[in-house]
């Protein structure tokens, strides 16, 4: 049993950490900030300024409420960011894993934290770009690719940043091997 004891302790932390952000982010976060309607306004001015770097007419259109950028000349309402787009879910899930995966190397943890998030967010922006022109393009192509594309690519960079670390970061292949 000993010598599950690492494993059951990163499902329990993992468990114990992902309870407390679904609470805090359900309870306070979502309710009583503007975070995510804030990340939603962020990605809509990005993605038109990326959009716009490579030649392509884009505007972002804010209301009260909504965040949605379209390309000029699209015939459709524009891609929608929504708060289950903004990847405040896919920043959480990413950083929980690490910080309970069992590893001393606090130091490497935070710098890991810090740079696959911003990884995470760039890969969203471009994300938010492709859709949206798609949305003009191809837009009997966009909710396939919303749904599941980009939803096996998002998730596919985690796990393969969450790989990364375990094999370079963690100390546990090192330990294997030298035991």
């Amino acid at each position: 049993m000993k010598q599950y004891q690492p494993i059951l302790r990163f499902i329990g932390l993992f468990g114990l950490f992902y309870l407390i952000f679904f609470l805090v982010y359900q309870g306070l976060i979502q309710n009583y900030t503007g975070l995510d309607f804030s990340l939603n306004k962020h990605l809509a001015y990005a993605s038109a300024w990326l959009l716009n770097l490579f030649g392509f007419q884009a505007e972002p259109y804010i209301t009260d409420t909504e965040a949605t950028v379209k390309l000029l000349g699209s015939f459709g309402n524009g891609v929608w960011i929504g708060d289950h787009c903004n990847g405040i879910n896919l920043f959480s899930l990413f950083t929980i894993f690490i910080l309970a995966f069992p590893s001393k190397k606090y130091k490497a943890k935070t710098i890991y934290i810090l740079v696959g998030l911003t990884l995470l967010h760039f890969a969203n922006l471009i994300r938010v770009c492709i859709l949206t022109w798609m949305e003009k393009e191809y837009p009997e192509y966009l909710t396939f690719n919303h749904n599941y594309t980009f939803l096996i690519l998002m998730y596919g960079l985690i796990f393969s940043l969450w790989y990364y670390y375990v094999i370079k970061y963690s100390g546990i292949i090192n330990k294997e091997e030298n035991a």
